[in-house]
């Protein structure tokens, strides 16, 4: 993660070891690297396809889709209008993974048969509309 906006500042002992500090702190978040951070991207990315797959999303509703792809095409742009490579700019993107990733798990509950919406049947073949 990025920390700081000039590279030699990671050679500015002060910096270091506030950054140091922060990172050992509880409010630097969960550290969890790729052990969970992977299945959470491959949900997330199953989740982006099932809201655009209408056989495959757990919901008949477009609203959500809807909702999910303009906050992540606003955080797209906001995020490509900022110059610098700070992690913190990254920030919203987290509450649309956080749902593509719930809605990824939900949709392959469904295509499994396990779980489907009052209002949903477990498709035949899942890719068909």
């Amino acid at each position: 993660p990025e920390h700081f906006e000039v590279a030699a500042w990671a050679t500015f002992a002060p910096i270091s070891a506030e950054i140091e500090r922060y990172i050992a702190s509880p409010l630097s978040g969960i550290q969890f690297g790729m052990l969970l951070g992977l299945p959470l991207t491959l949900l997330s990315g199953f989740g982006a396809l099932s809201v655009w797959i209408p056989r495959l999303r757990p919901r008949r509703s477009w609203g959500l889709s809807f909702a999910i792809w303009m906050w992540f095409a606003a955080a797209a742009a906001l995020a490509l209008a900022n110059p610098l490579p700070w992690q913190r700019y990254f920030l919203p993107f987290i509450p649309a993974a956080a749902l593509l990733s719930g809605i990824g798990f939900t949709a392959l509950l469904c295509v499994f048969g396990r779980y489907c919406s009052e209002t949903r049947t477990p498709p035949a073949n899942p890719l068909a509309s």
